[in-house]
């Protein structure tokens, strides 16, 4: 999606929870073009880097650090803080002859520029956690010290936290109450974001190779009012959501990092379930093959125990191979009408039955150009989401 399109999208997304490129191009691009104007507040990347989560990448805000660099008119204006747990480094992106910035537009300002953010690219990705766990609130804080009034603090993580205050390993049914969880946190425990930004990126989207299941659409909207409410409780001046994965290259830490668990289906009757498309269907293909049932049959006894109000939907997934037609839409909705129609033949109430749909890709399975067979495996699926309905 082109930055023009997110610019649109913000304009019309109520403020609580908007399209974060947007607000970051609005912050590092607007109103700056004068020769008085006074330097800008910075700009903070953070990242949790666990051994959960992608490697740390600039990758989704390349244009908008971009702008951030050419924007610049006074030296140290183009300076961006990263950090991950433990770690502070800084980059100023200005682009500099000796003493002064380059202000003359063209192709030497621009491969200033250019050099800057590959710099910028590097160092980012050499990011890693140094302690065990997963700690966004921790992160935060570390970031929003650093940050003054007015600037903007991204941090990019899946959200899956493993630490106190926000340890989602021994939270119970936390998808089912995000909002309570958030307001049971101590305000003590909180950083203060007066007068700050805040924009999260990657929730719900672990490394694909890593133990931690990928968030569906249940999880993923938890997280988001999750993190939304406790941005809200840190009294930031704006709190935003980037939609997507953030990644998709190996983690850079070998730290160890519990998981959190997301089907409690069976527990809370809340939750979400994969189920793997190629152990479920023949290549382009909408009939479960047998073998499937086991797995299902699960699903079913825990459905019966669920109130008549829940609700369980199915969001079909594919992968695109290149040189290949590619599935569309209407196999991932065949197949997930068909996982369905067979929970209801195994025995699941009618009446729990939701709709099936159809939900392309989870993630790229080709960055860069370059087919990634890891990738294509995780938008194999078809996605079990129950809910508690009204």
């Amino acid at each position: 999606m082109s930055l023009h399109t997110l610019i649109a999208r913000f304009r019309s997304t109520p403020p609580a929870v908007v399209v974060a490129v947007a607000v970051i191009a609005a912050i590092v691009a607007g109103g700056l073009t004068g020769c008085s104007l006074p330097a800008r507040p910075g700009l903070t990347l953070a990242y949790t880097a666990s051994i959960n989560e992608p490697a740390p990448s600039t990758g989704p805000i390349t244009e908008l650090i971009t702008e951030h660099a050419d924007s610049a008119r006074y030296p140290e204006d183009g300076m961006v803080t990263m950090v991950a747990p433990g770690t502070r480094t800084t980059i100023d992106l200005t682009p500099m002859r000796g003493s002064e910035v380059e202000a003359n537009p063209g192709v030497r300002r621009d491969a200033m520029i250019a050099d800057k953010s590959t710099e910028l690219a590097n160092t980012v990705g050499d990011l890693a956690a140094t302690m065990p766990g997963l700690d966004p609130v921790g992160v935060l804080d570390q970031a929003l010290q650093i940050t003054e009034p007015g600037g903007t603090v991204i941090i990019t993580t899946s959200g899956f936290a493993t630490v106190a205050p926000l340890d989602l390993t021994s939270a119970g049914a936390w998808m089912s109450a995000p909002t309570a969880l958030a307001d049971a946190v101590g305000e003590a425990d909180l950083p203060d974001a007066t007068d700050k930004n805040i924009t999260f990126a990657g929730l719900g989207y672990p490394a694909v190779t890593s133990p931690q299941q990928a968030a569906g659409p249940a999880a993923r909207d938890a997280l988001t009012t999750l993190y939304t409410r406790l941005c809200e409780r840190m009294n930031a001046a704006s709190c935003t959501i980037v939609d997507g994965p953030a990644g998709t290259f190996e983690p850079t830490t070998t730290v160890a990092s519990p998981t959190v668990t997301l089907d409690r289906i069976a527990t809370h009757c809340v939750g979400q379930i994969d189920i793997d498309s190629n152990l479920a269907f023949s290549p382009n293909s909408a009939d479960l093959l047998p073998a499937i049932d086991p797995q299902l049959n699960q699903v079913v006894d825990s459905l019966r125990a669920c109130p008549a109000t829940a609700v369980i939907t199915a969001t079909g997934h594919s992968a695109t191979i290149p040189g290949q037609d590619e599935p569309g839409t209407n196999l991932e909705l065949a197949r997930a009408a068909a996982v369905l129609t067979r929970l209801r033949d195994l025995g699941a109430p009618s009446h729990i039955l939701g709709a099936a749909t159809a939900g392309g890709q989870i993630i790229d399975n080709s960055p860069g150009g370059t087919y990634r067979e890891d990738l294509a495996t995780r938008n194999r699926v078809v996605t079990l989401t129950v809910s508690p309905g009204i």
